[in-house]
Order: C-alpha cells, then sequence, then structure tokens
C-alpha cells in the first residue's frame, strides 16, 4: 500500500516538473525573444505605433475601426513573414506596451467578428486586458467577461496555470468572481498562485463586502499584496461602519500590515492618511531615528520583546521542526543529533553565537577560501569593551585548519561543528535560542528557508520577531576589507500603535507593496489623535 501511494506522490511529481518544463520551453523563451522583436517593431513606421503614439501624446483612445485593424494586420504579416502565426499576439502585446487595453479588447473583438480562429493565449490575453482597465468594467463588459469564459471552459475544462491566472483577475472584475475559487483550486495543481491571483481575489471580495473570504485567503500567507487590496478593504469598512468600529474595522488591516513586516508603498499611504485626518487626526509623513524615536511626535516606538512563553515555544518549535523534523535524516543524523543533545546539557549561557562558515567565508571576493581570522576578527569586536562568552557553530572540515589557527579560535570561544553533510544553521539558531532570550547570533543568512519550514503562521511571526531584534549582519568594506557588523534595530520595524498614537512605515515608490527590509525605513507615517 504505502509503495503505491509513495509510487502515485513521484508520478505526480514527475508529471508536475514536465508540465513546468514544458512551459519553460515552450512559453518563457520565447517572452524573452518576443521582448527583443518588440523593440524592433515598435521603432517600424507601422499603421499600429503611429496610431498607438498618437493615443499615447492625445491620452485618448483611437476606437479603431474594422478596416484599419485590417490593414494593420496585412502591413505586420508582410512586414513579418516569419512571425504570421504570432502576428495577432504581438499586435496584442503592442497595444498593451503602449498602456492601451483597451485598443487590446477591441483588436480581440475584431478578431472574433472576422471569424478568425482564435488561439487560447488570446482568449488568456484578452480576459486579462480587461483587469489592466482603469475604470471598473460595464455591464456589457461583464456579460462578454462571463460568456468569454464560459465558452473557454466548454473547450478546455482543464486550464493550465496561466489560463488560470488570466481568468481568474477578468472575473473579479465581474459579480462572479467568486468562479475564481475552483480555478485557484486548478490552478494549485500546477503551481503555488501568486501575488498578482491573490489581490485580484482579495479584492473582489472586499468590493462584494465579503470580507471573510478575503482574509481566509491570505490566512497563514506571506505575500506582497498590490495596492488594490489594501485601498478596496478602506472603501469597504468606509461603506459598512461609522464610528468606534469604523476606526476597529481599519486597525484590523494595520494589524495585518504589522502581522506581515510590510512597508507600504506611497498610494496606500496616501489614503490612508486621508482617512484618518478625515476623522480629524493629526497626520505627518515623518522620520524614525536608529533608537526609534519619532521625529514628529517624539514618541519611542516598541522594542522588540517576547514573553517566555513565546520564547519557549519558539525555541522547542526550532528543534522540533528545524534539527529532528519529520525527517532525521534531511538535516542531520541520529548519531550526530544524540551527540548535539550531550552537548546541550552541558553547554554555558553564551552572549554570542556566530555562524562560523559564514563569517569565514565573509571575503570571498578578495580571498579564494575561507579563513579562521575572519572569525577571530568578529570575536575580537565583541570583546572589545567587556568579556563576552562566545560559541562558533560550524561544520567539521573546519578541523582542515591548522591546529594552530583551531587552538587560538579555542582559546577565545567555544566551538561547536556539525557533520559536513549536516546543516549548521538550525543547530546556530536553536543554540542561540537555548542560550537565551538576550543572546545574539551574527551570519548573513537572512534564514528564510528556515522560516518556510516552520509554516505555522504564528511560529513565522515569533521567528521573525526574534531574529530582526537578535541577529547581527554584516558586510566587507571593499576598501579596508574589514568586515563591517551591523547591529539588530532597537525597535520593531513594521506598522505599530501605542499610547494612541499609530506609526506606519512606507516607500516613496508608487507601485510596489514591499515586504520590510532589515533596515530602518526612511518613511513613516505617523497618526495621532488631536
Amino acid at each position: 500500500m504505502r509503495s503505491s501511494i509513495c509510487f502515485a506522490q513521484c508520478t505526480k511529481r514527475l508529471l508536475n516538473n514536465a508540465v513546468r518544463a514544458s512551459a519553460k520551453r515552450s512559453y518563457n523563451r520565447p517572452a524573452i525573444r518576443k521582448v527583443f522583436r518588440m523593440d524592433q517593431i515598435r521603432e517600424k513606421e507601422l499603421i499600429i505605433n503611429k496610431l498607438m503614439i498618437d493615443a499615447q501624446n492625445n491620452n485618448d483612445e483611437k476606437n479603431i475601426d474594422n478596416d484599419t485593424w485590417t490593414a494593420i494586420r496585412e502591413e505586420m504579416q508582410k512586414e513579418f513573414p516569419d512571425l504570421n502565426d504570432k502576428i495577432d499576439s504581438i499586435i496584442y502585446d503592442l497595444c498593451l506596451s503602449y498602456g492601451k487595453p483597451q485598443e487590446a479588447i477591441n483588436f480581440y473583438k475584431y478578431l472574433r467578428a472576422s471569424n478568425v480562429e482564435l488561439q487560447l493565449n488570446i482568449v488568456g490575453k484578452y480576459l486579462r486586458a480587461y483587469s489592466q482597465l482603469k475604470r471598473p468594467v460595464t455591464k456589457d463588459e461583464e456579460r462578454d467577461i462571463l460568456e468569454t469564459y464560459n465558452a473557454l471552459r466548454e473547450d478546455y475544462p482543464l486550464l493550465g496555470a496561466k489560463s488560470c491566472e488570466d481568468c481568474i483577475v477578468a472575473l473579479c472584475m465581474t459579480k462572479h468572481w467568486e468562479l475564481s475559487f475552483e480555478l485557484l483550486d486548478m490552478m494549485c495543481e500546477f503551481q503555488e498562485p501568486g501575488s498578482l491571483v491573490h489581490s485580484a481575489i482579495m479584492t473582489a471580495a472586499f468590493k462584494n463586502n465579503d470580507p471573510q473570504k478575503a482574509w481566509k485567503l491570505i490566512s497563514g500567507k506571506t505575500i506582497p499584496l498590490t495596492s488594490s487590496v489594501h485601498i478596496s478593504y478602506l472603501d469597504y469598512c468606509q461603506r459598512n461602519f461609522k464610528g468606534e468600529q469604523l476606526i476597529n474595522n481599519v486597525k484590523k488591516m494595520l494589524h495585518f500590515w504589522r502581522d506581515q513586516n510590510l512597508v507600504l508603498n506611497q498610494l496606500v499611504v496616501d489614503n490612508y492618511k486621508t482617512f484618518f485626518e478625515s476623522l480629524n487626526y493629526v497626520t505627518s509623513k515623518t522620520s524614525v531615528s536608529k533608537d526609534g524615536i519619532c521625529s514628529a511626535c517624539k514618541t519611542q516606538l516598541t522594542q522588540t520583546t517576547l514573553s517566555q512563553d513565546d520564547f519557549k515555544i519558539l525555541s522547542d518549535s526550532v528543534m522540533k521542526k528545524l534539527i529532528v523534523g519529520k525527517n532525521v535524516f534531511c538535516t542531520t543524523s541520529p548519531q550526530e543529533l544524540k551527540r548535539y543533545m550531550l552537548f546541550m546539557k552541558s553547554m554555558k549561557s553564551y552572549d554570542i553565537v556566530i555562524d562560523g562558515l559564514n563569517v569565514a567565508f565573509a571575503k570571498r571576493k578578495f580571498e579564494n577560501k575561507g579563513s579562521i581570522k575572519n572569525i577571530l576578527e568578529v570575536v575580537r569586536y565583541f570583546q572589545k569593551y567587556s568579556p563576552k562568552k562566545v560559541l562558533v557553530v560550524g561544520r567539521a572540515h573546519m578541523n582542515w585548519w591548522s591546529n594552530e589557527d583551531m587552538e587560538s579560535l579555542r582559546r577565545v570561544a567555544d566551538v561547536f561543528l556539525t557533520k559536513n553533510l549536516s546543516a549548521d544553521d538550525p543547530f546556530l539558531l536553536h543554540l542561540t535560542l537555548l542560550s537565551g532570550s538576550n543572546t545574539y547570533f551574527v551570519s548573513r543568512d537572512l534564514m528564510r528557508q528556515h522560516l518556510h519550514l516552520l509554516r505555522d503562521s504564528k511560529l513565522k511571526r515569533l521567528f521573525k520577531r526574534w531574529q530582526m531584534s537578535r541577529q547581527y549582519l554584516f558586510n566587507t568594506d571593499t576598501e579596508t576589507k574589514r568586515i563591517i557588523l551591523h547591529p539588530p534595530p532597537e525597535f520593531e520595524l513594521n506598522t505599530q500603535e501605542d499610547m494612541n498614537v499609530i506609526h506606519i512605515p512606507f516607500s516613496e515608490l508608487e507601485s510596489l507593496i514591499l515586504p520590510r527590509s532589515y533596515t530602518v525605513p526612511e518613511n513613516w507615517l505617523c497618526v495621532k489623535k488631536r
């Protein structure tokens, strides 16, 4: 029975890999060539280029008639005979490259009226173009989206990931947005849906007053979302609530930003700034010092602290999920685990735990091999002003360094080496946690793969909060070739509320929602009651 299940799982995995490989061959590579050719096509004296440039300059739609579309196709077929089977797709992409989705939609309708055989990718592009309109769809457009989708599903009961995405973003512009959930499940057979799909469905849920479906979709996930999600939620709150209830519901989104550690973009922050000002709050775009003092209200931002219970939960989870895991052979061996358990029983409480190999190879741009001198340089940094108890975690091949070098390291620090085939990062993290809540660790690795293995959203949040407050990052100065250590920030870098003052980090970029970085954001919105 077990072998049958394993065979089925392996077959499914191979099939999915084959689909992905096929996608890379048939989609990604031509896309690279297409970008190159698109630049060439836009440089030519073509009817479509003249019309699109004129539309751009006058900021209007050309409403190209059928005779002109026919002339455009014939000119393109004559100009690019080797691309005849892709001409319609290229014309479509040209319209979108000029920022004219309405013209792309009109071109599709021309093809349909002309009884041209419509390929799947053209139908997908047509549906996707509706999501690029900077306005709601009309009732006629909504009906057309649904009819096109239904016809597509009759011809293709099972859609690939790209086609699912095309349909989802179009359906989410309509009242039939809930059809997206079936497509979402279908898409998951091929790949994990990304930001565009999650954002489209969540935006539709908020616009249709169904926030529960939106929150359920994003629960337990860390995915940067588009501006429309955050703005549509604010609109939902303003439509449905008043007074204190309105504020409390808006703060639910602020808590989401906090938990996701998001740095927002200018567009989202401006919308929320206007909202708070309408309720007689004082708002200021400001900065926060490295020690966490807001320049506008002079408030000290919240310092990162984990309760004893949370700290123990995190420590136990790192041991269980990262070191032992479902299969102990993935990260270590039973023998090594036994040796580690013995080390744990006798270990001291350390001030600093160092990722030995990570630091040893800190100067790889200037040195071909790792050097124990780099580790000693970091140890001296911490012991410069007062004695520190230091532990270096590395791998067994560090013993290949000379006995003299290893002895010099052991004089200033304790050393724990894993086997060469074992992953050393989980031991580094667990030993830091085991050593106590005041212990720091040094590594350039952001530990994203280990964060992913924790799975549980609460554990991930605990891990990130702890990591942000306990990890020294570093880089190497190109001139002096010295290691520059960067201490962790002294306060939480996410959205927070304390003493009726709200602080929201944001970026001045217009178009992106960025995940938080490990440096203090330059821009903050300070929101305070009058």
